[in-house]
């Protein structure tokens, strides 16, 4: 077993297949492939699932429970060379998926936070699915991603509701300290957020209310469908904690739709790391509520000014004024 042979098959794993990791490895594709190919022969198994149809790269059984072997591996290869030649030995490396959906100031905080120490830090963004994905696969350590309330290997850290957001001259925002209900909505355009972890459960809660929105933006980006909301598109779901600061939060009677963020952790995960992680992760938490509670002043006062200066159809598209005057 050669360690080449492990590193290209860490890096295809960590790259998400053989083109990324041969680039990163400056080596071909030919040539990482046949490492590949060498280390399954020595080991006697697949470590890929290469089914047809399967586009991602996926572990077998084999391929999961050698990962985690082949990074130690490499790690005590880093330890002994640093050893002997008198240097200081590598920190040990922890792998953190992040929510793409959480607050980016709070985001940053987290990374502040971590980052400090002796550990080596790598992060790893993406939806709810894909950073589960990476945990069974233990090709993440633990992610800060929605968990269950009861969910083996996983605290909670907050629960937040989903709001209608809307501009601060928008008819709804003189209601934001008051609830609407998912009737008085259904008049309204939509822009959906298709990175939404939770739109299946939302849209269940609203065909039960009889109640079907009239989507005009589908937005990949929170800040594309942010800026639709700005500039007057229509409203949008989104969780309380994402809302800038130039749009206003309203609540919504009968759509309960909430979710809870939590951190999720691979099993046999060092329980001294998990407690750490979890503290750092709460810091960030309360050190960005006063922010967040600093955002939604500001949003109300921005409302008030704009229900004294703004004309009675500042709700429309911009693109509506535009027409009238020509």
């Amino acid at each position: 077993m050669k360690t080449q042979h492990l590193k290209a098959f860490v890096a295809i794993v960590k790259y998400g297949g053989v083109i990324k990791a041969a680039g990163q490895l400056h080596l071909t594709q030919p040539a990482l492939s046949a490492s590949l190919k060498a280390l399954e022969r020595d080991l006697g198994c697949t470590l890929f699932d290469r089914s047809r149809g399967n586009r991602r790269v996926r572990l077998t059984a084999n391929g999961q429970r050698f990962y985690a072997r082949a990074l130690t591996i490499l790690r005590e290869c880093e330890v002994a060379r640093s050893e002997l030649r008198g240097e200081a030995p590598p920190k040990p490396r922890l792998r953190l998926g992040v929510l793409e959906t959480l607050p980016r100031a709070w985001t940053r905080s987290l990374l502040a936070g971590v980052r400090a120490g002796d550990v080596a830090v790598e992060i790893w963004e993406g939806s709810a699915e894909r950073l589960t994905g990476w945990l069974e696969q233990e090709r993440i350590d633990a992610a800060v991603t929605v968990v269950g309330e009861k969910g083996v290997d996983a605290r909670v850290l907050w629960r937040e509701p989903f709001v209608a957001v809307v501009p601060p001259g928008h008819a709804l925002a003189a209601r934001a300290r008051r609830t609407l209900t998912i009737r008085e909505l259904a008049a309204e355009p939509f822009v959906f957020r298709s990175r939404c972890e939770l739109s299946p459960v939302g849209e269940a809660q609203l065909r039960a209310a009889g109640t079907t929105l009239r989507t005009v933006v589908r937005a990949a980006r929170e800040e594309v469908a942010f800026d639709a909301v700005e500039r007057g598109y229509g409203l949008t779901f989104a969780p309380r904690s994402i809302v800038p600061a130039r749009l206003v939060a309203v609540n919504v009677s009968g759509f309960s739709l909430s979710r809870t963020i939590g951190l999720h952790w691979r099993a046999g995960l060092d329980r001294a790391l998990v407690e750490r992680l979890y503290r750092a992760a709460a810091r960030a938490k309360k050190a960005t509520a006063h922010d967040q509670a600093a955002v939604t002043g500001s949003a109300l006062v921005t409302m008030r000014k704009n229900r004294t200066t703004t004309p009675a159809n500042a709700g429309t598209p911009r693109r509506n004024h535009q027409r009238k005057r020509r």
